[in-house]
């Protein structure tokens, strides 16, 4: 099960790759994470670790667990299974949005609505820093006037 954990290493890696200026390191980050979580999160665990609670369920003494509580907990495994998969959906989302628009963005992380990113320039360096609507400092001149006269009249 501790094989499954490996994707972990390059998602971490991956993380700090995208805040720096190094193109190519993201991408072999970004290509090691697709490989590694593709083979252990979506096909190790489904083959080998469902699959062996799927068939062992009928051998297990009733008097330590029940079949019903195991089948619980197969419920729970294929759930995990459907993560797995959705994530890995928003790791090709991610990816092709960088082809497309030649900017990294970090999809959990946003601030004021708006999603960080950062623009790279034919040379890999970064070419701009700030928001996808291109402010330095992460907020826009119109929703900071709204919330300034919004906590004025409170």
């Amino acid at each position: 099960m501790s094989i499954v954990g490996t994707a972990d290493v390059f998602a971490y890696g991956l993380k700090t790759a995208v805040d720096t200026s190094y193109t190519k390191v993201t991408l072999l980050m970004y290509t090691a994470l697709l490989a590694a979580w593709g083979y252990t999160r979506l096909y190790v665990f489904p083959s080998n670790v469902i699959n062996s609670i799927y068939t062992g369920i009928n051998m297990v003494d009733p008097k330590y667990a029940s079949p019903m509580i195991w089948s619980y907990f197969l419920g729970l495994l294929y759930v995990l299974l459907f993560l797995h998969i959705y994530w890995y959906a928003l790791f090709l989302v991610a990816g092709y949005a960088f082809l497309k628009t030649g900017v990294t963005q970090d999809l959990q992380h946003k601030v004021g609505g708006e999603v960080k990113a950062r623009k790279r320039g034919a040379s890999g360096r970064k070419a701009k820093t700030g928001t996808a609507n291109g402010s330095k400092d992460g907020t826009d001149s119109e929703s900071s006037d709204r919330e300034g006269a919004s906590l004025k009249q409170a």
